[in-house]
């Protein structure tokens, strides 16, 4: 029962427990939500209170704008008034008797008064409307024509549409400028008025001062003309940096002009004059491989059709350009294309001899012809196919092409090739010694390079000229080695006849014995000579284009078999030797 107990108090402390801690963390939760709740009321209301503070303040700066405003038309008007009526008082005094011999002065006057007074209406609706007032008709309509102006237009309607682009700044250094001026002025207008009005306190005579009050209203009409031209230009110069813009507008309005109009006729028409051009392209290509009149030798007809076909494609490029413009009625640039396409035939009448000797090529009647020899850097070529682009080939150089404009070709001269005539000295797989004594096998040539690889291993290269150039010798069709030794003057009766016979057979069998064909080489040995120390053998290999590569190891056996032929038949080698003859003695000595 104790135990019992003591567990249910346990339990019921436990309980008691969580119970206060869900109370209190509820409790602590709620609180929490009502600061939330307070926290979110509060930042609502000041959120309110400064949007209506931001409205208020955007509002009284717009009243002060509209009032600047204005205040400025009314000084506007005023100085309208008074230019108005500066105007009939100019014409009142035209009209009188005093005006005679200042006509033309009082007509400048007016004529200043009225363009001032147009001025200041204009400024008066900008400022008013905040737009542009345009006056006069619709543009180019009832206007002389002007060949300079048309001219300028034509040439320069990019660098109009720049200047539109431009005008803002510059209408803002302007205004800038202006305000400065008129802000000087101001000054010196003031100072201009003082300076009558202290003449005006220490005059006396009746005519000087009714004069100086005069003066004084005409520099207070100028001072109000100063202030209100001040106050436009402040007002024209606000508008313009409210209507500021950033560099990412103006490219994009940059842009936008570009493609509203021309510069969107300009692209449409490369873009169908280059599609034109590429699809007939493709087409003669095309007609080229699989027309039967193309295929071989190409007879007059066809070459004829070929020069009308690429001259259409060109024309007709030029056509289809100016017709998309026509179709846009942009005369602006078709006339400006025309301009330049006359132009350029203009300039390039020099050039015509030039195409009428790229059309003789294309016709096959020029100095290059079709299956003829060309030379091209120290290289002779085959011309293959002349077109556009002339293809020539070369047989011995690895099957090389070369393609080469209409325009390279006709600096050129063809011949006819004979039929046994080379195309190259040498062929891949050729050993040849050059004329620098560079001995090797050909492992690789083309129109630019040779490359040989020499007896051990390294390799060497030569540009192809260079290469032609050293006069190679090449010994894959056969060579020729020539040995010369002498032999004693005591052998005299065998040099002629029995030592050759010899010597030729004991070099024949010595190259069997080391595995050399008797069908790859001849020996010829045979009296040479009588030197002044040795009666010299001349012996004379020649070999088969198969032992190229044996060719410097050959001429050394050569000379090494003509010594162990000596050797073994006790055939003396002399030296060269020096004959002293001494005069004879006296009979008396």
């Amino acid at each position: 029962m104790s135990g019992l107990r003591q567990f249910l108090a346990l339990l019921f402390l436990f309980t008691v427990f969580f119970t206060g801690s869900f109370t209190g963390f509820g409790i602590s939760v709620s609180l929490a939500q009502e600061a939330t709740e307070t926290s979110a009321k509060s930042s609502a209301e000041d959120l309110v209170e400064n949007l209506e503070a931001e409205v208020q303040a955007e509002a009284a700066i717009l009243e002060k704008q509209r009032a600047e405003k204005l205040s400025s038309l009314a000084s506007i008007v005023d100085s309208l008034q008074k230019v108005a009526i500066g105007i009939k008082k100019a014409q009142k005094e035209l009209r009188s008797a005093s005006a005679k011999g200042r006509e033309m002065e009082l007509n400048d006057r007016i004529r200043l008064l009225s363009a001032e007074h147009e001025a200041l209406n204009e400024n008066f609706g900008i400022i008013a409307s905040e737009a542009e007032i345009q006056t006069g008709g619709v543009p180019g309509l009832g206007v002389d024509f002007n060949w300079g102006a048309e001219l300028k237009e034509l040439l320069a309607p990019l660098f109009q549409e720049l200047k539109r682009l431009t005008s803002r700044p510059r209408e803002i250094e302007r205004l800038r400028s202006s305000i400065a001026h008129y802000r000087k002025r101001t000054g010196e207008i003031k100072v201009a008025i003082q300076n009558v009005e202290e003449l005006q306190g220490l005059a006396t005579d009746t005519p000087v001062v009714r004069r100086l009050a005069e003066l004084e209203g005409d520099w207070q009409d100028r001072l109000s003309t100063a202030k209100t031209e001040l106050s436009i230009s402040q007002q024209k110069l606000q508008q313009f940096e409210r209507e500021r813009r950033t560099i990412g507008s103006s490219i994009r309005e940059l842009f936008d002009l570009f493609f509203r109009s021309r510069g969107r006729n300009l692209v449409l028409a490369i873009l169908a004059s280059f599609t034109f051009w590429i699809v007939l392209r493709r087409t003669f290509s095309l007609m080229q491989k699989i027309s039967p009149f193309h295929r071989g030798e190409l007879s007059m007809k066809v070459r004829i059709f070929n020069v009308l076909y690429i001259a259409f494609t060109s024309f007709g490029g030029v056509f289809v350009f100016l017709l998309v413009l026509f179709f846009f009625g942009d005369w602006v640039l078709l006339t400006l294309a025309l301009m330049i396409i006359l132009g350029a035939v203009w300039s390039s009448k020099q050039a015509i001899p030039r195409y009428w000797a790229q059309g003789l090529v294309l016709l096959n009647m020029g100095q290059v012809r079709e299956g003829e020899r060309v030379i091209i850097d120290g290289v002779p070529w085959k011309v293959e196919r002349l077109n556009y682009y002339t293809l020539l080939s070369n047989p011995r150089l690895g099957g090389a092409t070369l393609r080469l404009p209409l325009q390279d070709m006709i600096d050129l001269r063809s011949r006819p090739s004979h039929e046994k005539e080379l195309w190259f000295p040498s062929k891949l797989g050729d050993w040849v010694v050059l004329a620098d004594e560079t001995y090797g096998k050909i492992i690789q040539q083309t129109h630019h390079m040779v490359e040989l690889v020499l007896l051990g291993g390294s390799r060497k290269t030569y540009q192809t000229e260079d290469f032609l150039s050293k006069t190679p010798l090449v010994l894959s069709k056969g060579f020729r080695h020539h040995v010369s030794f002498g032999i004693d003057y005591g052998l005299q009766s065998q040099s002629t006849s029995e030592i050759p016979k010899t010597l030729k057979s004991f070099m024949q069998k010595a190259l069997i014995d080391r595995k050399y064909d008797k069908a790859d080489f001849t020996l010829k040995v045979e009296f040479e000579e009588a030197g002044a120390s040795s009666l010299n053998i001349a012996v004379i290999g020649d070999f088969k284009g198969d032992l190229a590569s044996k060719h410097n190891e050959l001429k050394r056996l050569m000379s090494r078999l003509c010594v162990d032929a000596c050797n073994e038949n006790g055939w003396n080698i002399p030296f060269e030797q020096l004959t002293v003859h001494m005069a004879a003695n006296d009979s008396s000595n």
